[in-house]
């Protein structure tokens, strides 16, 4: 199976949307309904990445992302209906990586997704295998 990723939002039908989308492009989801349950989830199941509301009962999407950075250095991308720039830079400064509004694209959400992913993975894992030959001309 591919990367773990955590989804924390309020709305059953959006997460199972998410759900539904992510698995089909291989990855392997863990679901919270507000952002106490999501940072329990993370400390149980270690995603490799936190797709995370802002409005959430309970404890809402900008303390979760400060209490997961109490732990962890995890990628957090935000996904509020909350647009206003003011949000945005609540959302980066809570933590978040990424502050994505809603509506947005499938495709976008999974470039997202995937830069954010590709950027934790550190050199390491990022380096490509050399050429057993190589030729410059």
């Amino acid at each position: 199976m591919g990367e773990k990723i955590l989804i924390v939002d309020d709305s059953r039908p959006f997460r199972q949307s998410l759900v539904r989308f992510l698995e089909m492009e291989g990855f392997e989801v863990v679901e919270a309904e507000d952002g106490r349950q999501g940072v329990e989830q993370c400390q149980r199941h270690e995603p490799d990445l936190v797709l995370m509301d802002v409005n959430m009962p309970r404890t809402g999407g900008f303390e979760a992302v400060g209490c997961l950075r109490e732990f962890s250095a995890i990628p957090v991308l935000i996904l509020s209906a909350r647009n206003a720039e003011m949000d945005r830079v609540l959302g980066l400064s809570s933590g978040a990586d990424f502050y994505l509004s809603k509506p947005f694209s499938a495709n976008e959400l999974l470039a997202r997704i995937q830069v954010l992913l590709r950027r934790s993975q550190g050199p390491q894992r990022r380096r490509m295998p050399l050429p057993i030959s190589t030729t410059v001309h």
